[in-house]
């Protein structure tokens, strides 16, 4: 899998967190499919070395699943948790 910085892509740029490296995968159109397959420089090979057109792409936010509650007993051990503390007899 091939890489490009996403630093600047207007949809890319907002997979990674704030800070961290922006990255994105080189997308070669089908159109481009036997240039690709038929690269056999390294200046051939660097040309498609670019950011698919952000008009090209669509993207959603997926919900996130909901948070599970918290205990309502502080303190309390789970029947698992407690067995892990459980004297073993010695």
């Amino acid at each position: 899998m091939l890489t490009v910085n996403a630093e600047d892509h207007p949809l890319m740029k907002r997979f990674h967190r704030s800070g961290a490296e922006k990255g994105s995968v080189v997308i070669i159109p089908p159109t481009e499919y036997e240039a690709w397959l038929s690269c056999r420089t390294t200046d051939a090979v660097r040309s498609f070395l670019q950011l698919y057109p952000v008009e090209a792409m669509y993207a959603e936010a997926y919900p996130l699943p909901p948070r599970a509650g918290k205990s309502t007993v502080a303190g309390e051990a789970s029947p698992a948790q407690a067995s892990l503390l459980a004297d073993e007899g010695g």
